[in-house]
C-alpha cells in the first residue's frame, strides 16, 4: 500500500493542455506515486531480494528519476489514445455569429457553438 499527502485529486484539462504549474505538480507526484506503487510490486514479487528494511527502503530512493524514466512511455500511451479520440470524434461546429468592425468592417470575431459526442 502506497500512502502519500499532499494528494491529488484532479487536475483540469485546461491546465494540463497549458501545463499550469499546479498541473505539473500533481502529474509529477502521480507520476512518482506510480513509481512506488510499481517498485513495492516488485518487492513483493522478489522477497529474496530484499531480506531487510534497508534493502527495501534502497528500492525507493529514486522514483523521482524512475518516473522521469516512466514518463516517455505515459506520454505516448496517451498521445495514441489522443490521436484515436480525435481521428474518431463525431462533432459538429457551427458558425452562430461573426463579428465586424464599425471603423473599418473588417472581420473582428467568429463565434462557434461545437458539439461533441
Amino acid at each position: 500500500m502506497i500512502l502519500y499527502h499532499n494528494a491529488v485529486d484532479t487536475v483540469k484539462t485546461n491546465e494540463v493542455l497549458f501545463y499550469s504549474p499546479e498541473a505539473v505538480r500533481k502529474l509529477g507526484i502521480m507520476l512518482m506515486v506510480n513509481a512506488a506503487e510499481a517498485n513495492a510490486d516488485m518487492v513483493m514479487d522478489m522477497p529474496e531480494e530484499y531480506t531487510s528494511k534497508p534493502e527495501i527502503e534502497a528500492a525507493f530512493l529514486h522514483l523521482n528519476e524512475q518516473a522521469i524514466d516512466m514518463l516517455e512511455d505515459h506520454i505516448a500511451d496517451l498521445r495514441r489514445s489522443l490521436e484515436s479520440f480525435l481521428r474518431n470524434a463525431k462533432f459538429r461546429a457551427r458558425v452562430t455569429r461573426i463579428d465586424y468592425s464599425k471603423a473599418n468592417g473588417e472581420m473582428s470575431d467568429v463565434h462557434v457553438e461545437l458539439d461533441v459526442e
